[in-house]
């Protein structure tokens, strides 16, 4: 296996269970849940499963895996240049199930969870966390994590899989390094329904949700964050030049996201070097961006650049993360 460079997300709480070494310890029960979204349809489904709606924020699963115990796993790579560990704790379970909730629950419950409580687990395991720690020949090291929940009826070409995949920064370890399994919450990569059933060869996805291991409540995520960006233009000589300045979402909402905006401050003088602005800036569920428009008025005067304060206020639906942009009026006589 060979390590890429990929996106690193969100890590580790509190410990609450992990195992030795090369032991497999036995639980009573582990719960997993996690949203779905579901963002889009890929190749064919079935026509039950296509009557799935995406972009769902209420639905979500839960997992419930029970005679649990856990193994430990060491894969290597080494091609001269790069040396890998791949380090490796498996959740395996005598049997487990899984059950959806919210919008299309019961197609979900009826197509899904039948086969998957029905069929068997792949490798025997449900849940896997990789640590990996990489030594280059140049001396530079790195270290990162990954992890698969993987739920698969017993012939798993034949029928519905649920598979959900993401990337961390590293997990909480024991002394050799391997991931402990304890209460956290991962951010998804993907997170996919596969139907292999006959006649069928495609998948319900969703991305960007969240999975919390040793959890039996529906993950609920924190509001997206506004920022407002700088932003410079030149001044132009006469009339008024237009200076954009960015407004953006750290993630897309399901929901309609308000701000208020106003300038205010600086050392450009509003009604002389601009125009002053107020308004309201509104985010359409899945948008992430927005602008505002300020306009600078024009001159022939030799003078050193000018700032505007802009300020976001009364967010809806979001948190503001950084209230206070600066637009930079750049003198170019």
């Amino acid at each position: 296996m060979r390590s890429l460079n990929l996106l690193h997300w969100a890590g580790a709480l509190a410990l609450a269970f992990s195992i030795g070494p090369g032991r497999a310890v036995a639980q009573d029960a582990l719960s997993i849940t996690g949203n779905y979204r579901m963002s889009g349809l890929s190749g064919t489904v079935g026509a039950d499963l296509a009557g799935v709606q995406p972009n769902s924020a209420e639905r979500w699963w839960k997992l419930t895996a029970s005679g649990v115990s856990y193994s430990h796993f060491l894969d290597t790579y080494d091609d001269g240049w790069e040396y890998s560990q791949y380090l490796s704790t498996r959740v395996h379970a005598t049997s487990f199930t899984i059950e959806f909730f919210g919008p299309d629950a019961a197609i979900l419950n009826e197509v899904v969870s039948r086969q998957l409580t029905q069929g068997g687990v792949a490798d025997g395991a449900v849940l896997e966390l990789v640590n990996v720690y990489s030594t280059y020949a140049n001396g530079f090291g790195e270290a990162w994590s990954y992890w698969n929940l993987r739920l698969e009826p017993a012939a798993p070409w034949m029928g519905v899989s649920f598979w959900n995949y993401g990337y961390s920064y590293l997990f909480a370890a024991d002394e050799l390094g391997y991931p402990l399994v304890q209460p956290q919450r991962l951010w998804q990569a993907d997170s996919s329904i596969y139907d292999y059933r006959p006649g069928n060869n495609g998948s319900l996805w969703s991305n960007d949700d969240i999975v919390d291991i040793g959890s039996d409540q529906q993950p609920v995520p924190p509001p997206p964050q506004i920022v407002i960006w700088d932003a410079s233009a030149r001044e132009g000589d006469r009339g008024t030049t237009t200076l954009l300045m960015k407004v953006s979402l750290n993630r897309a909402s399901d929901q309609i996201v308000t701000v208020q905006y106003q300038t205010a401050g600086g050392t450009a003088v509003a009604g002389v070097d601009y125009v002053a602005k107020s308004g309201l800036l509104g985010f359409q569920p899945g948008e992430t961006a927005k602008t505002i428009s300020i306009s600078i008025i024009g001159d022939r005067k030799r003078e050193a650049n000018e700032t505007i304060g802009v300020a976001l206020n009364s967010a809806v639906g979001a948190v503001i993360a950084r209230s206070v942009g600066v637009a930079t009026i750049l003198n170019d006589d």
